[in-house]
């Protein structure tokens, strides 16, 4: 499996092996370092799976580090896929944020074919941009999604009935 800046997830998803991939030569934890974007960095069918939380704002190219990612799974892979639709500016590499049809309208330019949703409502917008903790907000209230109000927008792109997220 392969996992951006660290294992955060993939092991906790029951991953074997991880692969970590970071643009930054400084990170310990990354075994593959180079740019998403670039088409070298990766390499072809390695990978049954990739999760890539809260990256893709930060890259200059979404489809194409979308197409390197397809391109990098095994037949019947599966991108776990995370973006912000509202978060603050986070530095100067800070480039991109998305709805839940225009994360759909990237991962179709990308050749790829996924499910994409909508996570959160104003209330958890509002909260995360004032910097509230989980435990300061009701936690029922964080539970409901409003599909007009999303916080983050989620896909997961590929599956194990396709031939991998690639068409």
């Amino acid at each position: 499996m392969l996992e951006v800046k660290e294992d955060r997830y993939a092991s906790r998803l029951g991953a074997e092996r991880v692969e970590v991939l970071d643009i930054d030569p400084l990170n310990s934890a990354a075994t593959v370092v180079g740019d998403v974007c670039e088409p070298t960095t990766l390499p072809r069918a390695a990978y049954d799976a990739a999760v890539v939380t809260q990256v893709l704002q930060f890259v200059r190219d979404p489809v194409r580090a979308l197409d390197n990612l397809g391109s990098s799974l095994r037949a019947g892979g599966t991108i776990l896929l995370t973006v912000p639709a509202v978060s603050r500016v986070d530095g100067t590499s800070d480039r991109w944020r998305w709805t839940p049809q225009g994360l759909t309208d990237t991962i179709a330019a990308a050749g790829l074919t996924g499910t994409v949703v909508g996570m959160g409502n104003a209330l958890a917008c509002r909260a995360f941009l004032f910097g509230a903790a989980v435990e300061d907000v009701e936690e029922s209230s964080l539970d409901v999604t409003d599909p007009d109000q999303p916080l983050v927008v989620g896909a997961v792109i590929g599956g194990p009935e396709g031939t991998g997220a690639h068409q």
